[in-house]
């Protein structure tokens, strides 16, 4: 018994290993012939000029839930016209097993189809109906948990609290929140609580990751006082064009590289941005919120001595106007 496990483990891994083998030399054939995509880095100059908008729709596509490799998959078989598994795989240099795995997600999301023939052909929906399908799934998502909320809450109430000391006690809390939608998320709640004064400082790319989040929309219903100071240039303006001009300046040149990020309400609680606003790694991006007054005074100081000298912007004589 235990020679012929050894050789149904042998003749495995020979399978997989001649697998392996004719699966890399349809990647050589490929190579060989020429043939390239607009994914190749090392593609002539034509492609090149894609890549830019390549990497801003893998973006945008990220934030909608897709993977690197699935945009990738999706995009091949949009642009390209419909294509089989193996296809896929010589174009995409992936192998076959990750390629069904892509294509059974994109399935499964309503964005692909596939043929009846022999060999599979597998088809995009156009970008528009793949964008209507993908956000009304995720309207459906936050309906099933909004329908929960009730629920959960009366489930929560059932058990006692097992709490023991001085509840009144208040302790100084930190939390960690990671990506770019939570931390867009906990900014919006912070709004919305604020009475009295709504500070945020941050870079361009910063803004306009507030911009494209409706982030602006939320400040709009604010009663707080509110004041910005930015990195950003007359080009990126655009995103204050709800906001006050005169509440808007630019950080002096000296302090852009090293200027942290970062949002404070009331003097009550505050958001510390950490890394670069790089849409392509949303999901890394962490942010550090916290009610340690001592933290938020700190904050408070130097932003208002950077807004004591920072410059007026255009937003500032247009207001004016």
């Amino acid at each position: 018994m235990t020679l012929i496990i050894r050789t149904n483990h042998s003749y495995a891994l020979l399978i997989q290993y001649i697998d392996t083998y004719f699966f890399n030399m349809a990647l050589e054939l490929t190579d060989e012939l020429g043939q390239t995509t607009i994914f190749d880095h090392h593609s002539d100059q034509s492609m090149h000029i894609y890549h830019e908008s390549l990497d801003k729709l893998e973006e945008q596509f990220a934030t909608l839930g897709l993977s690197g490799n699935q945009f990738k998959v999706f995009l091949y078989i949009g642009k390209y016209g419909s294509k089989t598994a193996i296809e896929i795989c010589r174009a995409l240099r992936m192998h076959r097993t990750e390629v069904y795995s892509l294509l059974k997600r994109l399935m499964n999301l309503g964005i692909v189809s596939a043929t009846l023939e022999r060999p599979i052909r597998f088809r995009a929906v156009p970008p528009d109906v793949a964008m209507e399908i993908i956000l009304d799934a995720e309207k459906e998502r936050l309906r099933s948990i909004e329908m929960q909320k009730t629920s959960v809450l009366d489930l929560w109430n059932t058990l006692p609290n097992f709490m023991r000391g001085n509840l009144e006690e208040v302790e100084e809390k930190f939390q960690i929140i990671k990506g770019v939608d939570q931390i867009h998320s906990k900014m919006k709640q912070m709004i919305s609580q604020s009475k009295e004064e709504f500070l945020i400082a941050g870079s361009e790319k910063n803004y306009l990751q507030f911009y494209h989040a409706d982030i602006f929309s939320s400040l709009g219903e604010c009663k707080a006082e509110q004041r910005f100071v930015t990195t950003s240039d007359e080009r990126s303006f655009y995103v204050f064009e709800t906001i006050n001009g005169s509440k808007v300046r630019k950080i002096p040149l000296g302090m852009v590289n090293s200027f942290p990020s970062f949002a404070i309400r009331d003097g009550e609680e505050m958001l510390l941005l950490l890394g670069k606003a790089d849409a392509k790694s949303r999901k890394a991006q962490t942010a550090i919120w916290t009610d340690s007054i001592e933290m938020i005074n700190s904050l408070q100081l130097l932003f208002r001595l950077v807004w004591s000298q920072s410059m007026e912007t255009s937003l500032t004589k247009a207001c004016l106007r």
